[in-house]
């Protein structure tokens, strides 16, 4: 059995070695000098390096005056978005109670949005006890106002019929309401003057 492994084993050192001759050395290629990567000059990579930093600085500050610019759009006034809401309510195919309702909310949200007065948590008469010490309305604005809410209320709680024309009054009644510029206190000073 030795025998057999031995023999086995030269058959195979045969193979890996040849047939046994000298094996011819094959002719090796020739030594270079080695080279280094890919000759880059210092001007090359000096613009490549500035135009990439160029481009992301301008992308910075275009982002931040972006968000600058969003940010500093002011929010609409009260008053505007009470006459933006009267003009789709205008619009709107509504009935005549619907309209009624919608008017007197838009006209109570403005007054609380302008003057910062309770009239969307209070009845018509506690709203309209609590702006007698006030300043916000002249004497004709308040009987306007009283008349507006009496007649919103009537419409609203005790389910009277709203004709066309008391629907026309109300939004006469809020849009005159909206629209009255308020002098600032600083303005009425300098007219005293």
């Amino acid at each position: 059995m030795t025998r057999k492994v031995n023999a086995i084993g030269a058959a195979m050192a045969v193979l890996f070695v040849g047939t046994g001759r000298a094996a011819e050395t094959p002719e090796l290629a020739p030594l270079h000098d080695i080279v280094g990567p890919w000759a880059v000059r210092s001007w090359s990579v000096s613009l490549v390096l500035g135009i990439f930093s160029t481009l992301v600085v301008v992308g910075l500050v275009a982002t931040w005056w972006f968000l600058r610019i969003r940010q500093q759009t002011p929010p609409p006034l009260p008053r505007e978005v009470a006459q933006r809401a009267l003009d789709a309510l205008r619009d709107a195919r509504l009935s005549a109670y619907e309209m009624s309702v919608e008017v007197s909310d838009i006209l109570r949200r403005f007054i609380h949005d302008e003057y910062g007065l309770d009239a969307i948590n209070k009845t018509s008469m506690e709203f309209l006890n609590a702006l007698q010490p006030s300043t916000v309305f002249s004497e004709n604005e308040r009987v306007a106002l009283a008349g507006f809410l009496e007649v919103a209320d009537l419409i609203k709680f005790a389910r009277a019929n709203a004709t066309t024309q008391e629907t026309d009054q109300l939004f006469a009644t809020a849009e005159q309401l909206i629209n009255t510029e308020k002098e600032e206190d600083g303005d009425a000073d300098d007219r005293t003057l």
